[in-house]
């Protein structure tokens, strides 16, 4: 649930958190967990960090929304928009090919000024006849550069490569994380306390999966996972 938080009155920020009794449910089923790898630890050292835990798996959830406003279209749209740019600077080549030297010297001494204005620095163009003459002098360059760059944008729009981040996966391995700092037990079962957190966190952010087994065993032999961490610097101790 979204709670807002206030200061004299007035809202100051927002974020997801649990529901009480999923709260309480994760709290009590981390101290269950802990007291298993950690026996000695004292009740309020556990406590601690069970109401720590679950914080960060809050914070997990606080990311989901995020992270989806970044993720960028489908493959086949972000190509189509960058073939898009590639046709409109070929369009732009054209038309400043086919305008007269005057309107030309002009256009570009004019456009200068705005980048001068925002840069704060002097136009490198002087008005008038002089624009023209200089203009005549790199537009050939100017169009070559631009042709070129616009075959590199048509290129890019056939080599675009695939985005790949998966939000379900990088959360997984988020939690993967977690339960690595705190020596617990982390299984893939769909009723594994991972899988408990797993599921809590994808609701709280907005995704509906709850059939979370598949992404807690793609975390578990993803590179980034802890365990595979282990295994790489064990088979480099071992050479």
């Amino acid at each position: 649930m979204l709670v807002t938080y206030f200061e004299d009155g007035k809202p100051i920020w927002s974020e997801l958190e649990f529901d009480e009794d999923t709260r309480q449910r994760l709290k009590s089923r981390f101290i269950e967990e802990f007291k298993k790898k950690h026996p000695k630890a004292f009740i309020r050292e556990i406590e601690f960090e069970a109401n720590v835990f679950v914080k960060i798996l809050e914070s997990h959830g606080n990311a989901i929304p995020e992270l989806q406003k970044h993720t960028p279209p489908k493959q086949q749209r972000r190509k189509e928009q960058i073939l898009s740019m590639a046709k409109a600077l070929d369009r732009l080549v054209d038309q400043f090919k086919e305008l007269d030297s005057a309107a030309r010297g002009f256009a570009v001494w004019r456009g200068f000024e705005e980048v001068a204005r925002t840069l704060k620095e002097e136009n490198p163009l002087k008005p008038g006849m002089y624009a023209v003459e200089d203009v005549h002098e790199f537009k050939d360059d100017l169009i070559t550069e631009l042709s070129a760059f616009s075959l590199g944008l048509h290129n890019a729009a056939k080599e675009l490569p695939e985005y790949d981040f998966n939000i379900p996966l990088r959360v997984a391995i988020w939690i993967e994380h977690r339960f690595f700092e705190n020596r617990l037990d982390y299984t893939t079962s769909e009723t594994g306390f991972a899988a408990e957190c797993l599921r809590a966190v994808f609701n709280l952010g907005g995704l509906q999966i709850d059939r979370v087994g598949y992404w807690l065993a793609s975390a578990r032999k993803h590179s980034d996972s802890m365990i595979s961490w282990i295994n790489d610097q064990q088979k480099h101790n071992d050479k």
